[in-house]
């Protein structure tokens, strides 16, 4: 692992890669000592007491931009762009990371889940193309609409799906079978959302998820 130095901060490069939720996708137990897949913090801002923003990337996530807020105890992913090496990936972040981040006093966790035609071209990596499906994944493991006028969009908007029921209220409810996935890939809009580690719909939504998938829990 490795990190930009000079300057003080207030957790080590293990313990940023421990709250972002990327450390623990790689299990201690496959690997021998030294072996350890490397994972590159680098810090894009730090303001002491405030807030810190980090930039990081390894084998499985090519680029991921995540700002710690230390007034608020809030957290914004502004970018996670898979390696597409694994699956899953979004899940087993935000699952470590209620876990560990919510250890240091973070709550909540708020980002826009991104819709557009265009894909997403990293500097890094100018041969990848990243489609934007945050609009459909972040659904997926947890996150809940931020906002009230996109709620009521959403609640006007499933009504057509030819499988709608009452008890549809809920993106994740549109999300559970194929069909609704695909209504949503191809009728959704992307949207602000938040992740609330104290909140159980969040986290029920997340747990189930992983159970669906099969993948271990934090």
């Amino acid at each position: 692992m490795s990190s930009n130095s000079g300057t003080e901060y207030p957790y080590t490069a293990r313990e940023m890669a421990e709250m972002c939720g990327v450390y623990y996708l790689y299990d201690d137990d496959n690997y021998q000592p030294g072996e350890r897949p490397v994972i590159d913090i680098s810090i894009h801002k730090y303001h002491k007491d405030v807030l810190l923003a980090l930039i990081v990337s390894c084998s499985l996530i090519d680029r991921m931009d995540i700002v710690f807020n230390f007034k608020s105890k809030n957290i914004r992913v502004n970018l996670l762009a898979s390696s597409g090496e694994e699956k899953s990936i979004a899940a087993r972040v935000m699952d470590f990371m209620r876990v560990r981040a919510r250890k240091e006093g973070f709550q909540l966790v708020t980002l826009t889940a991104f819709r557009s035609d265009r894909p997403l071209i990293l500097p890094e990596f100018p041969q990848k193309k990243y489609p934007w499906t945050g609009y459909i994944a972040w659904g997926k493991v947890g996150f809940l609409f931020l906002e009230d006028n996109e709620k009521g969009a959403f609640l006007g908007m499933v009504k057509n799906f030819e499988d709608y029921h009452l008890k549809m209220t809920m993106l994740h409810h549109l999300l559970a079978t194929r069909k609704g996935t695909n209504y949503w890939a191809k009728n959704g809009f992307y949207w602000e959302g938040f992740y609330d580690f104290t909140n159980s719909t969040c986290n029920e939504i997340l747990s189930d998820y992983l159970q669906l998938k099969g993948l271990k829990y934090a």
